[in-house]
């Protein structure tokens, strides 16, 4: 069987429709920034992908997460650390 790869490009101003959030702000604009994804100091946050996105990543019924990769711009203010995780299925993949 066949690997092929799907990309998710999530912007400034469509990640509404990719993304449930919990504890995050979605399209702030801040001190001219745009950012698609906002979390606030020592919370915690989770986006979790909408249908619109699993649609595009997972087509049909035999599509499943193998790999995840991510090309992100993190701007982090005042916080020691910062860490991100991903999650198919229940299983965290790093």
């Amino acid at each position: 069987m066949a690997v092929e790869g799907r990309t998710l490009d999530v912007q400034y101003g469509n990640t509404k429709t990719y993304y449930t959030v919990t504890n995050l702000d979605i399209d702030v604009s801040l001190l001219g920034s745009k950012m698609p994804l906002r979390l606030w100091l020592n919370t915690t946050g989770t986006a979790t992908y909408t249908a619109a996105a699993k649609a595009i990543l997972f087509p049909n019924q035999y599509a499943h997460p193998v790999k995840a990769g991510l090309t992100t711009n993190l701007g982090v203010l005042n916080t020691p650390k910062l860490n991100m995780y991903f999650k198919a299925d229940g299983t965290t993949i790093y």
